[in-house]
C-alpha cells in the first residue's frame, strides 16, 4: 500500500502521484485508471480525497472520464500537437462537411457583438456547418456571421464555403481589412456532444472579423478541441 505523508493537501498528493505514474508509463495514454475504490485501497485515503485528484487531473486535461465506465489518460498525452498554421499564406486545411449547413437569422452574444463591433441587438444571417479536418480527423464547427445591413437584403448561400462568402462580401462593399481573435473557453452542452469532448476539455475558438468603411461585413468563427491542437502565427 502506497502511503501520502508529504505536507500538501492530500488529493495534491494523490494527483501528483497519479501524475508520475502516467509520466514513467504505469499507465499509457488511452489507459483505464484504477478505479476511485482501488485508488482509495492503494493510497489509503478517502473517497473525497480521490474524487478531488481525479477533478485537479481533468482540469489539466491530463485524463478524460467516460461516464459508467472509468478514467482514462487522455490519448493526446506527450504527443507530438497538431499544429494549426494560421499565416495568410498558409495552405487552407482540406475541411470535410459532416452535415447539412444551417442558414438561419439570429443574433450574437455580448462577448463576440464586442469583438464584431455591432450591438447585441444587430440582426445577422448566420451559417453553422460542421466539419471534419481531412487528415487529422479534427472536428470543426464552422459559424459564418454577416449583419443583415450588410448584404443588401439577400441571404447568403449556406451552401458556400466560407471563402466564397467572404469574396462575395468585398466584391459589394470594396477593399476590406481583416482581425483575427483566439479565445479559450469551456464549451456549452451541444458544442461539447458536436465535438465528442470528454469533460473538462475547453475549446479554441478562432474569430476572423472583416470590415470595410469601419463596419463588419463579415465574420466567421471556428470551434475546436484545444486538445493535441497548437496555433502558429507568423511574428511580423
Amino acid at each position: 500500500m502506497a502511503k501520502l505523508v508529504k505536507a500538501d493537501a492530500l488529493y495534491k498528493q494523490l494527483a501528483n502521484a497519479i501524475r508520475d505514474g502516467i509520466a514513467t508509463g504505469r499507465w499509457q495514454p488511452g489507459d483505464m485508471l484504477p478505479s476511485e475504490a482501488a485508488l482509495k485501497t492503494e493510497y489509503d485515503v478517502s473517497a473525497t480525497t480521490v474524487r478531488q485528484a481525479l477533478i485537479a487531473l481533468r482540469a489539466e486535461g491530463l485524463i478524460h472520464v467516460r461516464n459508467g465506465i472509468g478514467s482514462f489518460v487522455s490519448s493526446s498525452y506527450n504527443q507530438p500537437a497538431t499544429t494549426i498554421d494560421r499565416a495568410h499564406d498558409a495552405e487552407t486545411p482540406v475541411l470535410t462537411p459532416t452535415g447539412e449547413p444551417m442558414l438561419y437569422r439570429g443574433k450574437t452574444d455580448p462577448s463576440l457583438a464586442a469583438l464584431l463591433n455591432i450591438s447585441e441587438d444587430e440582426p445577422l444571417f448566420i451559417v453553422d456547418a460542421p466539419a471534419v479536418e481531412d487528415g487529422t480527423g479534427r472536428k470543426i464547427l464552422i459559424r459564418t456571421l454577416i449583419p443583415i445591413e450588410a448584404t443588401d437584403g439577400y441571404a447568403p448561400d449556406p451552401d458556400a464555403d466560407p471563402a466564397t462568402l467572404l469574396a462575395m462580401q468585398i466584391k459589394r462593399h470594396g477593399k476590406a481589412s481583416t482581425t483575427e481573435y483566439v479565445r479559450a473557453r469551456m464549451p456549452n452542452p451541444d458544442e461539447r456532444s458536436a465535438l465528442d469532448l470528454s469533460d473538462a476539455v475547453p475549446i479554441f475558438e478562432t474569430i476572423r472579423v472583416a470590415t470595410a468603411k469601419r463596419r463588419t461585413i463579415y465574420a466567421e468563427t471556428q470551434r475546436t478541441s484545444t486538445e493535441g491542437v497548437q496555433l502558429a502565427y507568423p511574428i511580423r
